[in-house]
């Protein structure tokens, strides 16, 4: 057995006895980067959420009340956010980085129209909850766990990064200040 062959035993043998590691790789995006791309941006409150079947995938539709549309001529007063996954009865599925939604939570949301629903751009990236502090700031925050961003073209990563990133979340934003970045950016 030659020393490639051995080096590719040992490393296998290594990855099966790591724990196991999982997160989707994405090209990071700015909030500029963002709100170039989204064909709706929107300010709101999740007011439902449902999961069911669709041709034997699990889907999540949620529904966000738009108080304020920041981007979009046709944004409706309810978007309807379409997400892979969910859980129906006893089974759960989900996609790594994509974010979860809870009823009554406000959002900052970059979207992609699709027919009669929404898309997320770039899972998690495009999610922003906004939270109020006890002096009565509002900030946008973003978590990104489960994502590992890479600059340009995806690119392979190293499981050490993948494992490194995937752990990682984003720091907070002031809401006026996230909702000045996407004026800048959609004017």
């Amino acid at each position: 057995m030659n020393w490639s062959a051995k080096g590719l035993i040992a490393i296998v043998a290594l990855g099966a006895l790591s724990p196991g590691v999982s997160a989707s790789v994405v090209r990071y995006q700015s909030v500029a980067d963002l709100s170039r791309a989204a064909s709706d941006i929107v300010l709101g409150v999740v007011t439902a959420r449902v999961s069911f079947r669709d041709f034997g995938q699990i889907v999540t539709h949620t529904t966000v009340r738009v108080t304020r549309a920041l981007k979009g001529s046709g944004t409706p007063r309810d978007v309807v956010v379409r997400q892979m996954g969910g859980r129906v009865g006893d089974v759960a599925s989900f996609i790594e980085g994509d974010p979860g939604f809870r009823v009554g939570e406000e959002v900052v949301l970059f979207l992609e129209k699709r027919g009669a629903t929404h898309t997320l751009l770039s899972l998690s990236q495009a999610k922003f909850t906004v939270k109020t502090d006890r002096a009565g700031n509002r900030f946008a925050v973003r978590d990104m766990r489960g994502l590992v961003r890479v600059p340009g073209p995806l690119a392979a990563q190293s499981s050490a990064l993948a494992r490194q990133v995937a752990r990682q979340g984003e720091g907070s934003f002031m809401l006026k200040a996230l909702l000045d970045e996407v004026s800048r950016a959609t004017k």
